[in-house]
């Protein structure tokens, strides 16, 4: 089933929609799909710029899971 994004991931989505932006925005429905979906991204292109909205628990949960899996060296 298609997850259904928070206020806050549907606002970002709207606004890049209308921006004229060529960023592609992508809504996953759980952490691990997101970071999953994120690095599969990372690894197949040169750069990848990733937003994460939501809490200070997900934010610092994100940040923690990518330095332990050694994507990002530093926050």
């Amino acid at each position: 089933s298609t997850p259904k994004p928070s206020s806050a991931a549907s606002d970002v989505y709207k606004r890049q929609r209308h921006s004229g932006s060529r960023a592609e925005v992508h809504i996953e429905d759980s952490l691990e799909s997101a970071l999953a979906y994120a690095i599969k991204l990372g690894a197949e292109s040169e750069s990848t710029h990733t937003l994460v909205t939501g809490s200070l628990h997900l934010v610092g949960g994100t940040l923690r899971d990518l330095t332990a899996r050694g994507v990002i060296t530093s926050t």
